[in-house]
Formats: C-alpha cells, sequence, structure tokens
C-alpha cells in the first residue's frame, strides 16, 4: 500500500497532540498565561491539520469508513471514560463537550458536510470558498435557532467555533491554491507581525479568537514546511507522536484524571513560573502519551477489539 504520509504534517499533529495533553494537565488553572496560550491554538491548529489532510471529497464508502473511525472510538471509548470518572453516561451525550471526546463527533460531522458538497460538481476556489462561508452561516443559524438538547447533542457550538481552521486547510491543501505561492512570505510576515497584538486583545476582550489562532496556524504551518526533509532527533519523535494521533487523544483522558495537578498548578501559577511549569506539564505529558500509544498497541493487537473500537480497517490496495 502506497504512503501517503507527510512528515511535516505528522510533526505538527505531534506537537497538537503534545499540547492537548499538556492542556488537560493545566485544566484546574485555566486563568493561568501558559493554559491560555495553548488553548489559543492547539485545538484549531488540530482542526486545521484534519481539513489538510483531506486529498478529495470524500465517496460513499470513504465517508463510512471515515464515519465509522471516529465514531466507533467516540461511543466506545467516550462511554467507558464517563463510567472511569464516575460519571452518569447521560451527561457524555447530552453536554456539548462530551467530557473532551467532542474532536471525534464533530469531525464525523464536517466529513458528513464534505460528502454533501460532493454532490456540487467539480471543485474550484471560489466554490470552496462560498461552500465554506454558507456551512459557517447554517451552524451559526443552528446554534442560535435549534433547541439547546440538539444543539449540545451534536455539538453544534464547537462546530462553529472550529469549522473555520478545518475548512482553511482542506482549502489549502486543493490544487489550485498554488496558483498563490508567491504571497507564502508576505502572509506568513503579515501573521508573525499580528499574532501578539491579536493574542492580547483576544485574552482582554475575549474577541478576535480566529483571527489570533490563524496567525498561529500560518506561523506554525510555515516554520514545519520549512524543515520538510530535515530529519532531527525531536523532529523524528514527534513524527512518530503525530502518527499516534488517535490512541493518544481517545486513551490520554484516563491518565490526566488520575495525575493530580491542582496544587502545582496552583502554585506555579501564583508564583508565574512559566518555565517550570511548561517544563514538568511536558515532562508528565510525554509519559501520558507513550502509555497512551502502549494502550493503543495492545488493544490492536486483537483483531475483534480493534474492530469494535476503532471500526473498519482499510483495505489495502
Amino acid at each position: 500500500m502506497k504512503n501517503n504520509r507527510v512528515t511535516y504534517i505528522d510533526r505538527l499533529k505531534g506537537l497538537a497532540i503534545i499540547l492537548v495533553v499538556i492542556g488537560h494537565l493545566l485544566k484546574t488553572g485555566e486563568t493561568g498565561l501558559l493554559y491560555q496560550f495553548i488553548y489559543s491554538f492547539h485545538m484549531p491548529l488540530f482542526m486545521f491539520l484534519s481539513g489538510l489532510v483531506i486529498f478529495e471529497l470524500p465517496k460513499w464508502h470513504k465517508l463510512c469508513f471515515k464515519l465509522t473511525n471516529y465514531l466507533f472510538p467516540f461511543f466506545i471509548v467516550g462511554s467507558l471514560y464517563s463510567l472511569f470518572i464516575d460519571t452518569n453516561i447521560s451527561v457524555f451525550f447530552i453536554s456539548a463537550k462530551k467530557l473532551g471526546y467532542w474532536y471525534l463527533l464533530v469531525l464525523g460531522e464536517f466529513y458528513l458536510l464534505l460528502f454533501i458538497y460532493g454532490f456540487f460538481g467539480q471543485r474550484n476556489l471560489k466554490k470552496d470558498v462560498v461552500f465554506a462561508l454558507i456551512c459557517y452561516l447554517s451552524l451559526f443559524l443552528a446554534c442560535k435557532y435549534f433547541p439547546e438538547d440538539i444543539v449540545n447533542g451534536f455539538s453544534l457550538n464547537i462546530c462553529y467555533q472550529n469549522w473555520p481552521f478545518f475548512v482553511l486547510g482542506f482549502i489549502s491543501r486543493s490544487p489550485f491554491i498554488h496558483k498563490y505561492d508567491t504571497y507564502k512570505n508576505i502572509v506568513y510576515t503579515i501573521a508573525l507581525l499580528m499574532y501578539v497584538p491579536f493574542f492580547l486583545y483576544w485574552m482582554h476582550t475575549g474577541h478576535a479568537f480566529v483571527l489570533q489562532a490563524y496567525c498561529a496556524i500560518i506561523i506554525l504551518f510555515s516554520l514545519f514546511h520549512e524543515r520538510e526533509g530535515c530529519n532531527s532527533f525531536v523532529e523524528r519523535k514527534l513524527a512518530i507522536i503525530g502518527r499516534k494521533t488517535l490512541d493518544i487523544y481517545i486513551y490520554h483522558s484516563f491518565f490526566t484524571h488520575i495525575v493530580n495537578f491542582r496544587e502545582l498548578n496552583l502554585y506555579l501559577e501564583h508564583g508565574e513560573n512559566l518555565i517550570p511549569e511548561f517544563v514538568i506539564c511536558l515532562a508528565f505529558s510525554l509519559i501520558i502519551i507513550a502509555l497512551s500509544i502502549g494502550v493503543g498497541i495492545i488493544i490492536r493487537k486483537s483483531a475483534l477489539l480493534s474492530i469494535v473500537i476503532y471500526g473498519l480497517k482499510k483495505k489495502s490496495v
């Protein structure tokens, strides 16, 4: 089977999932600067990369394959986690954030939107932009006018918040976008200059979240893309982690729930010890990531459990 993986995307995914785990370790210090900084772009980056790896609009079989890959672990592992933390399983299904497992549901819904888009003929940049705007408006109206149970049940607010990042990745990978390659450095420079002002503005007002996240995504994407072909120790490890993001995402919450960082977070946050706080959380996150990957390896050894938890397997070609 042909390997279509792109190394710099795997590295970016590795960075994103590390930040997700660190963010969950910092959940008791949500007002801290480190948490706010990570929160400002880690899931937007993840969503951008999820759109970036889509080479073509999904057909029926591809849609079914992806939905099982996302929804099986969403229902099975998410339900097990709700039992693990002694929470009524109904909370998992009716809450918008799904105890942290919303990403899988939202990604499945985004794939469904792309499948619908496939009925409108050949893609071009104008159609992609119109499609993106129509979906964004539709999600906004759904959040505004649908019953709260529907909005929370399908995580529509989170869909609305993350659609701009997913669709940016989807459009960025399209073949007709390459004619704008000459503007890459200009876009990077603007993002570099505007990130800090947008971030500070968002920190103080709660506005411009999308703009500051776009700037962070552009900066990170440009830097990692430039390093494609390089092979340092850190980059190799990031790529390895990036290839295991599903296992890390669905299992890491079991371990972060066990680790009690409350007192440490409060102490570090109060003393504004950002570097020690980051180093300690990074060390714990790497241990949790290794454990999550190990759990995935063990479960995938069972053909039955692999299908039950991960859904359909991709056929070799």
